[in-house]
C-alpha cells in the first residue's frame, strides 16, 4: 500500500535583463558583428504548496475536520494548519469550538484546482451548550498553484480588562451573548469573547448595533445589577457607568465606571472590531515605597471599617484599578506611604489629586508630624503624570528625588517664618522655614489654587500667588521690645498700673514689652488685650479706647524740670509727648523738643524701682 501525498505547484518566471550575443559565424574573428542575437537568462521560481491551509484568526484554538473523516485537528490561535487533499473531489470542512459543540461547515466544490475557482466569504454558525449562536466568518480565497486558503474570524472581539466580571448582550434582546456561563458572573473572562449579533434582522441597521453590559450577579450577591446604557460598536471611546443598587434602601447604589476603546484591528486582523473594556482609572505605582489609596472622604479616619474597606494597598512597580466608592464625594484620590525608610513609619494621608484630567506636577507627602515645627519631618515629594490612554486615565506615580522641586522658598529674613497652602487649614500641612535657610516645596492639595501663605511671628500673614512673577504684598510682623537703660544695669521699663519704673529684665513678662507702632507710639503690650492675628499692626495702629501709650505724667513739660514716665490713653492732642524715636546714639527721645529718657540722678539713680 503506497501512502499518497498531494501538492501544488506555482511556477514563476523571473525576467531579468537581456543578455546581447554574438552571431555564431563571427565568433573568435575579432570582428564586431553588426547583428546580435538577444538571449533571456533561464529564471523560474517553482514553489510547492499544500492544497489547502487553515488559519485561525480567533483568539482561542480552532478544531476542524473533514466531514468524511473522524479525526480532527486542532489550530493554535493565529497559526496555521496544512491539509493534503484531493481538490478534484467535493470536500466538506466542518469546524467548532472547544466551548461550542456546535458545528460550522464550508463546502469546496470538486475542481477547484487549476484557477476554476472564485473566492468567496461564508457564515459558519456555532453553538454553545445553552443554544445559543454565535457567526463566524470563513474567508476562502485561491492561492498561489491552485491552493486553497481558509480564514476563520470573528466579526468582535470583547476584551475585558476592567478586573471585574462582565456580561454583554445585544441591545434589545433577552439572551446574554453566546459563550458566556455560571462562572462568568463570578470572575472575569480572561481571554478575550467572540461575539455576534444575535438578530441579524437588527444587525443590518446601523442604530440596532448597540451593546449593552452589566455587572456580573456574583460580585455583589445581596445586591441586583443593572444593564448599562446602550453603545454602538463603532471606532471610537467611550464612558459607561454600571450601577449595582441595594435590594434595600438603606445603603448606596454601588457604581462602576468602564472606559470602551473600540479599534480596528491591525494586519490580518483588520476585519475584526476588537472592543477593550478597561476601568476608567489606573493607578501604577512606581516609587519606592508601598503606597495606600483611597478617596479623599475615606482618607479621615483610620477607625472606621468602612473607609478601611475603600482603601487600596500599591505595592512598587505594581498596577491596580481604581474604582471610586462614591461618585456622590469629592472624586479626589489621597495617597499615603507606608513603611518609610523600612521603619514600619506611615506617612499621613496627601491632599486630594485629580485624576480624570491630563496634568503633570509634584505632591507633597508629609512624612510625619511631631508636634514642634522645629522638630517636623521633611515632606516627601511624588511626581504624579496623569494621562489619557484610549478611554482610560492612568496616573504614574514615580520618585521625585531626581526631579527638581517646582518651588524653592529662600527665608533671608531674621525671623523664622510659616507657610501654608492658602485654603488649607490642618496645622500638620504647615513648612516653617528658619532664618537664612531654604526649603523645597511642593503644593500640599493640588486642586487648590496656587496660593501660599506666610505667617510671621506674631500671627500677621500674606498671600500670594506664586503663578505671578514680582513684588507681592510687604510681609509685617510684630517685634515686641524691652525698654532697658544702659547694658551694664540690666534694668528695663516696667509699668505697674499706669506708673512707669525700672525693674531687672525677665523673659517673657509681658509688662515689659513694647511695640513700636508705625505713627511712633509706644504702645504697652501688658495693657493691651490679645490681638487678632489677622488684625495686623499696620493697618490698625491703636485698639481704639483700650490701649495705652508710653507719655509723660503731668498736663505738660516744664523747664528744666525732671518729669515722670506714664500710661496714658493715646490723644491727638498730645501727640508731642506720645510720639517717640531711638536716636542714633541710642537714646528714647519724645516729639517735645529736647525732651530725653534719663535718670534723674544719673548713673546714681539707676536703681529698681525708680
Amino acid at each position: 500500500m503506497f501512502n499518497i501525498f498531494r501538492f501544488c505547484v506555482a511556477v514563476r518566471r523571473l525576467n531579468y535583463p537581456s543578455d546581447p550575443m554574438a552571431a555564431e559565424g563571427e565568433r573568435g574573428s575579432g570582428r564586431k558583428s553588426s547583428s546580435h542575437r538577444t538571449w533571456i537568462q533561464p529564471a523560474h521560481v517553482i514553489t510547492f504548496l499544500p492544497p489547502v491551509v487553515i488559519i485561525n484568526l480567533l483568539p482561542c484554538h480552532l478544531n476542524f475536520r473533514l466531514k468524511s473523516e473522524l479525526a480532527s485537528m486542532v489550530v493554535a490561535p493565529g497559526k496555521e494548519s496544512f491539509v493534503l487533499v484531493n481538490l478534484e473531489e467535493e470536500m466538506i470542512f466542518e469546524f467548532f469550538l472547544d466551548n461550542f459543540p456546535g458545528r460550522g461547515e464550508i463546502s469546496l466544490p470538486a475542481g477547484t484546482c487549476g484557477g476554476r475557482f472564485n473566492n468567496f466569504v461564508c457564515r459558519l454558525e456555532v453553538r454553545d451548550y445553552g443554544h445559543r449562536p454565535l457567526d463566524l466568518i470563513g474567508r476562502v480565497e485561491a492561492s498561489y498553484g491552485g491552493a486553497v486558503r481558509i480564514s476563520i474570524f470573528a466579526r468582535h472581539w470583547l476584551v475585558n480588562k476592567t478586573g471585574l466580571p462582565l456580561i454583554f448582550r445585544q441591545e434589545g434582546t433577552a439572551v446574554d451573548a453566546a459563550g458566556q456561563e455560571e462562572e462568568n458572573e463570578l470572575a472575569r473572562l480572561a481571554a478575550p469573547l467572540m461575539f455576534s449579533f444575535a438578530d441579524e434582522t437588527m444587525s443590518e441597521s446601523m442604530s440596532s448595533t448597540h451593546l449593552t453590559m452589566r455587572v456580573g450577579s456574583g460580585l455583589h450577591a445581596e445586591d441586583t445589577p443593572q444593564w448599562c446604557r446602550s453603545f454602538p460598536l463603532q471606532p471610537g471611546s467611550r464612558v459607561r457607568k454600571l450601577f449595582v443598587h441595594p435590594k434595600d434602601s438603606g445603603r448606596v447604589s454601588r457604581i462602576y465606571i468602564i472606559g470602551v476603546d473600540v479599534r480596528v484591528g491591525k494586519g490580518r486582523y483588520r476585519e475584526t472590531l476588537i472592543i477593550t473594556f478597561s476601568p476608567r482609572f489606573q493607578v501604577h505605582n512606581q516609587t519606592s515605597y508601598k503606597m495606600q489609596m483611597s478617596q479623599r472622604c475615606f482618607a479621615t479616619t483610620f477607625t472606621d471599617l468602612e473607609a478601611q474597606a475603600s482603601h487600596l494597598q500599591a505595592y512598587p512597580a505594581s498596577c491596580l484599578a481604581f474604582h471610586w466608592p462614591r461618585l456622590d464625594r469629592d472624586q479626589l484620590l489621597c495617597l499615603r506611604l507606608m513603611d518609610i525608610n523600612g521603619d514600619k513609619l506611615s506617612s499621613l494621608w496627601s491632599g486630594g489629586i485629580v485624576i480624570d484630567k491630563v496634568d503633570s506636577f509634584h505632591l507633597a507627602v508629609r512624612a510625619g508630624y511631631t508636634g514642634d515645627f522645629s522638630m517636623q519631618r521633611c515632606p516627601i515629594f511624588v511626581r504624579v503624570e496623569v494621562s489619557l490612554v484610549g478611554a482610560t486615565f492612568v496616573t504614574i506615580l514615580t520618585d521625585a528625588a531626581n526631579f527638581p522641586p517646582p518651588f524653592r522658598i529662600d527665608n533671608f529674613s531674621q525671623v523664622s517664618l510659616a507657610c501654608h497652602q492658602s485654603g488649607v487649614t490642618d496645622e500638620n500641612l504647615k513648612t516653617v522655614i528658619k532664618a537664612h535657610q531654604s526649603v523645597p516645596y511642593a503644593w500640599d492639595e493640588p486642586s487648590l489654587p496656587p496660593h501660599i501663605t506666610c505667617i510671621a511671628p506674631g500671627g500677621s500673614n500674606a498671600s500670594y500667588n506664586l503663578n505671578v512673577i514680582g513684588e507681592g504684598s510687604p510681609l509685617t510682623y510684630e517685634n515686641f521690645i524691652f525698654i532697658q537703660m544702659t547694658m551694664e544695669s540690666g534694668l528695663v521699663f516696667d509699668v505697674e498700673g499706669t506708673r512707669v519704673y525700672l525693674a531687672p529684665k525677665e523673659a517673657g513678662k509681658r509688662s515689659q514689652l513694647w511695640r513700636m507702632t508705625s505713627g511712633g507710639m509706644l504702645q504697652h503690650e501688658g495693657s493691651s488685650p490679645p490681638q487678632d492675628p489677622k488684625f495686623s499692626s499696620h493697618n490698625h495702629e491703636i485698639w481704639p479706647g483700650k490701649s495705652l501709650v508710653l507719655d509723660i505724667a503731668g498736663p505738660a513739660v516744664q523747664p528744666h524740670t525732671y518729669v515722670p514716665l506714664m500710661l496714658r490713653k493715646p490723644e491727638e492732642r498730645r501727640q508731642l509727648t506720645q510720639k517717640w524715636r531711638f536716636t542714633e546714639d541710642g537714646r528714647l527721645m519724645c516729639a517735645h523738643r529736647g525732651l530725653y529718657v534719663q535718670a534723674k540722678d544719673g548713673f546714681c539713680g539707676l536703681k529698681k524701682g525708680t
